[in-house]
Formats: C-alpha cells, structure tokens, sequence
C-alpha cells in the first residue's frame, strides 16, 4: 500500500500527480488530504483487467477530521502523563498482574539500586521493592 500526504494542492491535481505515481502493480493507494478544517482519507483500488491493464481506479473518500482531532489528544494526554510519572522525586513502578516490572521512572531506579531500567524489566516486582521478603510483599497485598 501506499501513503500519500497531501497539502495545498487542488484536489484534481493531488489525484492526478499521486495516481500517476502510482506502480501498476500496486493494488491500493491511500492518500490524506489535509486542509483546514477538514481532513480526508481517500482510498483507491486499481482494477485491471485478465491482461493486467488497468482500466479503473474505484476509491473511497471519508472524513477523518475527528479521529485526526482524537488522535491528537491522545498525543498530548500521553506526553502529559509520561511526563507526571517520570519527573518527581518519588519512585513509580508500573507491574503487570503477573507482578513483574513493566516500567520504572528514574527515582525508582535509584531507590532500587539499580542503572538501568532494563535489569528490573520483566523481573518479579518483589526482587527489588521488597527482597527480604519477596512472596510475602505487604505492598502487594
């Protein structure tokens, strides 16, 4: 498949450049055409026909305005919460419910004496939070 972006161009003109472009042995082409305040999917298909020869481009075309907005504010909501989970001074471990070690912020690194997160990773939480007593971790509990 292939991705095409497009900007500031007519939409007569986009079709025709990214379509020509196009290798006849590729089967489908997805453009994104990009303008304020809308943003389009366009999806094509070539047909040919028993010799190979393309005779037809049917395509789809879908507003994707929404998703591009949602997809965005997942965007910054993700920066925002790795950002909260990495910056203070208190250790932050995320486990799995198998309770092994999924991530680590730096502060957990240190309180756990340890260089690199990718010693804990995989590891069972209690190895490092609570060595001596590692079956028994009343934080678990």
């Amino acid at each position: 498949m292939t991705s095409k972006n497009l900007k500031q161009e007519s939409d007569k003109e986009s079709l025709i450049k990214h379509t020509d472009k196009m290798e006849l042995n590729e089967k489908h082409l997805s453009l994104i055409y990009d303008t304020l305040p809308n943003v389009v999917l366009i999806e094509t298909t070539i047909l040919k026909d028993e010799q190979c020869n393309p005779y037809a481009l049917v395509g789809i075309a879908r507003g994707i305005t929404g998703y591009k907005k949602i997809e965005k504010s997942l965007r910054i909501a993700h920066k925002n919460t790795r950002t909260i989970l990495e910056k203070p001074p208190l250790g932050v471990v995320v486990i799995s419910r198998d309770r092994n070690i999924k991530w680590a912020n730096d502060s957990a690194l240190k309180m756990a004496g340890v260089a690199n997160a990718d010693i804990m990773l995989g590891k069972n939480w209690g190895e490092y939070l609570c060595p001596a007593q590692q079956n028994e971790c009343p934080i678990l509990q």
